[in-house]
Formats: C-alpha cells, structure tokens, sequence
C-alpha cells in the first residue's frame, strides 16, 4: 500500500481528535454554566432574605413550624430546595410539587436530621440562617458493614443491577443480583458529604 493511500485515515483520524475536544470543551463550559445558574439562585435567595422583616417570635422546642430550606453542598451542588426558583436553576424542579406548601415539622422532636433540627432553635419568623452539619451529623461515613448480602426472594426478584429501592428513610443500591442471591449497597448516597441548608422560618405555631 502505497504511503499517499494512508493520508486520508490519518486525516479523518486528526479531525475526529478536534471534534472530541471541542465537545469535551463545549460540555465542561455547559456544565459551569449550569453551576453558576445555581450558584447565582442560591445567592440570590440568600440576598432577598436578608431583606425581609424578621418578627420577634422565635422558635422553642415542640413548635410545630413551617421552613424554606435549601439544601446543597460545599460546592454549591443542591441536592433538594423547597424554593422553586432555585429548583429550576439547579435541575431539581419536580412539576408535582407544590413550592408553595414548604417543609412542616415539630421542632425538637427528632423528625429532622440532628443539625437541621437543633439549628432552627431560637430562629425567629423570616430569619433565615445557613446551618453547616458535619458528616458524623448527617449520614455518617462510608461504611462497608453496610453492604448486605441476602437470599433471593420475590420482593426483589424484578430489580435490576444498580436500580435503587425506596425505603421510609433513603434509597438503597442493589449493587448485585443473581437467581440465588442480591447485594445491597445500604449507605446513604450522601454518606462522607458535609451538609449545608440555608433555612427559612416561615411560621411558628
């Protein structure tokens, strides 16, 4: 084969190379672009509550209240909000939910995580604060105790590997799956992550 034959392979091969790292490019400067939208709506939000008229009653173990809560990441990922703007902004908008109905919960009786729930304490009606839970407050480390291998059984028998079941508490990962047996990653997918909600007070009752 004659060494002018081979040019157009190369050619092709050099301009298929381009277009890769142009999309690489195209797709990390989306991805940026979608993080500032976000990070921008969570500023925003931060900025118009610094504004409203915070009211002098104040939160107390066994209230029963009401809370905006966006809840993020250190790197301004939100993994959930209950403020539609920012929902829309960050991709977690779910066209089901009523944005106007906001989180209730009886402050103090556990119905929360450990660091949402002691943070709203004393918060008074439309303060808002940023709350910083450390992972060991959150959803713990890692643990590999908490991966569960168990025998088949018709409950499971129609998941597939990687799908995750709901439970009354998180979803868990079936990492493993065969006629005889089913392996369940049971660690929170937030396990190890630092949590930060910035939380509303809403009502008090």
């Amino acid at each position: 084969m004659k060494k002018s034959q081979l040019l157009p392979n190369k050619n092709l091969i050099t301009i298929a190379g381009v277009i890769i790292i142009i999309l690489i490019i195209l797709l990390f400067t989306m991805n940026k672009t979608i993080k500032s939208d976000c990070e921008k709506a969570v500023l925003d939000y931060q900025n118009l509550a610094k504004n409203l008229e915070v009211q002098e009653k104040s939160v107390t173990i066994g209230n029963s209240i009401v809370v905006d809560y966006i809840w993020r990441l250190a790197d301004w990922e939100v993994f959930d909000t209950s403020v539609e703007s920012v929902a829309k902004a960050c991709w977690k908008y779910q066209e089901w939910r009523d944005y106007s109905q906001w989180l209730a919960f009886q402050a103090g009786a556990w119905q929360m995580i450990a660091g949402f729930d002691a943070g709203v304490i004393w918060m008074k009606i439309w303060e808002t604060k940023t709350v910083n839970i450390p992972y060991m407050e959150a959803y713990w480390a890692r643990d590999e105790k908490r991966i569960l291998k168990m025998a088949m059984t018709d409950e499971f028998k129609d998941y597939k590997e990687w799908e995750e079941i709901m439970t009354a508490y998180w979803a868990i990962k079936v990492i493993d799956i065969n006629e005889d047996q089913i392996t369940l990653d049971t660690n929170h997918s937030l396990a190890w992550k630092d949590l930060i909600f910035d939380i509303t007070i809403k009502q008090i009752q």
